[in-house]
């Protein structure tokens, strides 16, 4: 494997694991935070999940479905003729 090819492939990995780690925090925080209330409150409706918790999960979601395209997806750009 070429060393461009490996660095790239190295970002990727790095990225989807910030990715992936910021999903499953959150996650965990929001279903957390619900059965935290539940456990206390018996027969109450649970409250809302803080809507930072709902919207770094959905971003994290969409960041992991976008990343593979921009590393992997996008045409590669070709260097440029001084003819044209």
């Amino acid at each position: 494997m070429r060393v461009h090819q490996r660095k790239k492939f190295l970002r990727f990995i790095a990225c989807e694991a910030v990715a992936v780690i910021i999903l499953f925090a959150s996650i965990t925080v929001g279903v957390g935070e619900r059965h935290r209330h539940l456990s206390i409150s018996e027969g109450q409706a649970a409250p809302k999940i803080n809507p930072i918790v709902t919207t770094l999960t959905i971003c994290a979601a969409v960041a992991l479905g976008i990343i593979p395209v921009i590393f992997y997806g996008l045409p590669p750009t070709l260097p440029r003729d001084g003819s044209a």
